[in-house]
C-alpha cells in the first residue's frame, strides 16, 4: 500500500473525506443505483472522484461502468483503488464529460455534482450536454433537482452574525470605533450565502420554489427571482436548500430537519433594511448573486 499512496498524492483528500463520511449521501445514492440499474446496463458516472458510486454500479451490472473524472490526481487514485479490488468492469476516464468522452451506448447516467445550494457544479449543463451526445440514456440519477427558499428564525444564525460584528466591535478603543462600519458589514454579510449546521430553526410560511431542473432536459441553470419575507414574522434568515430526486421515491435534501449531510445548511442573513430579496444564479460564473431591495 505504500506504493499506492505515493502514486495518488496529492489529490483533494479533505474534500473527498467529507463526502465519503456522509453516510446519508452514500446510502441514498446506493439505494437509487441498486433499484434502477439493470444487469447488463452500460453506466457512466460523471465526476466519479475516488469511484465510490461507480463501485456501487459495478456490483449491479455485468456491463461496462465508466467513471469520468476531470482531475488527474483523483482519477489516478480511483484507478489504483479499482486495480486493487475484485471489480473488473470499471474503466476510469480522465476527461471532461463534454465532446463524447467514450465510444459506447450508455443506458444510465449517474452524477453527484451537486453544489452547496444545488447548481454550482454545473450539474444542469453537464447532464444536458451529455444527454445530447448520448440520447439513448434511459435513466439519470438524480433525475430532478429543485431549489427552495424558506424564511426561518435561528439563534445559531444570529449568534454567527453577532460573533462577526463583535470581532470588530471589541477591537475598538478610545476614539477609534468600529461601530461606524456596522451598517456596511451587515449589508455585505447579508449579500452572501453562508453554511453551517443549524438545529434550532423556526420555519415561517411555506417553502418557496426558486427553480426546478429536469436533469438531462433543462439546458441552463440560470435564474433570477424575488423572494418576499412577510413583514409580520420575525425571521432573521432565508434558508436555501435543494431536493434531489434520485428515483423510486428516493430523495436527498439539504433542508434543515432532513438527515444532516456534508452540504450543511445554507442561509442568507436577513437585511435589516428590507423584506425583499432578489436571488440570481449565473451558470457562467457558477455563482449566486444576492440583493436586498
Amino acid at each position: 500500500m505504500q506504493g499506492v499512496s505515493n502514486k495518488i498524492c496529492p489529490f483533494e483528500f479533505m474534500h473527498h473525506a467529507s463526502m465519503l463520511a456522509d453516510s446519508v449521501r452514500l446510502d441514498a445514492f446506493r439505494q437509487a443505483i441498486f433499484s434502477q440499474i439493470g444487469k447488463d446496463d452500460c453506466v457512466v458516472d460523471i465526476g466519479t472522484g475516488t469511484g465510490i458510486l461507480a463501485s456501487y454500479a459495478a456490483t449491479k451490472t455485468r456491463g461496462k461502468v465508466y467513471g469520468l473524472e476531470y482531475f488527474k490526481a483523483t482519477a489516478e487514485c480511483a484507478r489504483e483503488l479499482f486495480k486493487n479490488s475484485s471489480i473488473q468492469n470499471v474503466e476510469i476516464v480522465n476527461k471532461k464529460s463534454y465532446n463524447r468522452p467514450i465510444d459506447a451506448r450508455v443506458d444510465t447516467l449517474i452524477t453527484e455534482t451537486i453544489g452547496t445550494v444545488g447548481p454550482e457544479e454545473n450539474i444542469v449543463e453537464l447532464c444536458y450536454e451529455f444527454c445530447q451526445r448520448y440520447p439513448e440514456i434511459k435513466t439519470i440519477i438524480p433525475s430532478k433537482l429543485t431549489i427552495y427558499a424558506q424564511p426561518v428564525y435561528s439563534k445559531t444564525i444570529e449568534s454567527k452574525y453577532e460573533k462577526l460584528i463583535n470581532s470588530f466591535r471589541n477591537a475598538s478603543h478610545s476614539d477609534f470605533n468600529y461601530d461606524i462600519l456596522t451598517g456596511d458589514i451587515e449589508l455585505a454579510y447579508s449579500s452572501l450565502i453562508h453554511a453551517c449546521k443549524v438545529d434550532d430553526a423556526r420555519f415561517y410560511d411555506s417553502p418557496i420554489e426558486l427553480i426546478s431542473y429536469d436533469l438531462g432536459k433543462t439546458k441552463r441553470s440560470d435564474f433570477s427571482t424575488l423572494v418576499q419575507i412577510p413583514a409580520e414574522n420575525t425571521a432573521n434568515a432565508l434558508h436555501l436548500y435543494f431536493v434531489a430526486d434520485l428515483g423510486n421515491d428516493i430523495r436527498l435534501s439539504s433542508r434543515i430537519g432532513s438527515p444532516y449531510t456534508h452540504w450543511e445548511h445554507s442561509f442568507i442573513h436577513k437585511s435589516n433594511e428590507s423584506n425583499k430579496c432578489e436571488i440570481s444564479f449565473s451558470s457562467n460564473s457558477r455563482k449566486f448573486s444576492i440583493k436586498w431591495v
